[in-house]
Order: structure tokens, then C-alpha cells, then sequence
């Protein structure tokens, strides 16, 4: 039988050692992964409720898991502020826009990319944007049309 237990921030531990054996005997033939141990702890302090209930998460393609660092910071965020509709104009909109253009700004920054050049857009998901990028070329496609039946 073999009971499993967290381990003190080195995530998924077994009583009977094999996971920490095999683990050194890894790093000895791959020495080069030690690096990843910045990634272990990660896991450990962020994503330990994965080692808790003995899951393997996968699955990155429609998002990530989120962490215990990132609720706690938003928890904290939506206890200090008020937040409204940031279309709107009254002060807890107003603070809610400020949020939305630093992250716009956070982004452009990221990518290197001119903010008088490109514009950072906030969709709910892939296929929303996808759809504003297929509209945008069909728009464009209708403005070549028009604009060649209109030379002389």
C-alpha cells in the first residue's frame, strides 16, 4: 500500500520514498533539469491543492488553472475597491477603466507594440475575437470593392 502526503513544498511525496528516488536518480542522469525546481515550488505554494487531491492537470487549451497567490491578490483588490460598468461614468466606473487601460497597457508593453500603432482588445473568448477579425476583413474587402468601382 502506498499512502500518499504534502510534502514541505516539494509537492507530491510517498511514504515509501520511490517518487524521491527516482527523482534524484532523474537529476542525476539530467542534471540539467534542476533548473526546473523554481517550477516545483510554484506548484507547491500556488497549485497545491492539485497534490492534495492527487490531480494532474493538463488540459491548458481553453485556460489555465489559476492560483492561489492570483485569489488571494483579487480578493484583496475587490475588498479595497468598488467596481462598476466601465462604460459608465460615475467614480466606481471610473476606477474600473483606469484598470482596464493599465492592463491594456500591460499588454502592449509585453508584445513591444506601439500604442499608437495597435490597440489592445478584450473579447470574452477565441471565438469572439476571431469573429471581430473575420468582420474587420470582410469590412475591408467591401471598402477594396468599393474603392476599385469607383476609379475612373
Amino acid at each position: 500500500m502506498c499512502r500518499t502526503r504534502r510534502g514541505s513544498g516539494d509537492g507530491f511525496r510517498r511514504y515509501n520514498g520511490s517518487v524521491d528516488r527516482a527523482h534524484a536518480e532523474f537529476l542525476d542522469k539530467y542534471p540539467e533539469y534542476a533548473s526546473t525546481g523554481v517550477l516545483d515550488a510554484l506548484r507547491a505554494s500556488d497549485y497545491g491543492r492539485l497534490d492534495a487531491q492527487g490531480h494532474v492537470y493538463l488540459d491548458y487549451t481553453g485556460g489555465g488553472l489559476y492560483g492561489e497567490s492570483q485569489i488571494r491578490e483579487h480578493g484583496a483588490l475587490l475588498g479595497r475597491h468598488i467596481f462598476g460598468n466601465p462604460h459608465s461614468g460615475n467614480l466606481s466606473s471610473t476606477t474600473t477603466t483606469g484598470l482596464v487601460e493599465q492592463a491594456r497597457r500591460a499588454v502592449l508593453a509585453h508584445f513591444n507594440a506601439s500604442p499608437a500603432e495597435y490597440s489592445a482588445i478584450f473579447t470574452l473568448n477565441a471565438s469572439a475575437a476571431l469573429k471581430l477579425v473575420g468582420a474587420d476583413m470582410i469590412l475591408r474587402v467591401e471598402d477594396a470593392q468599393q474603392t476599385a468601382f469607383q476609379l475612373p
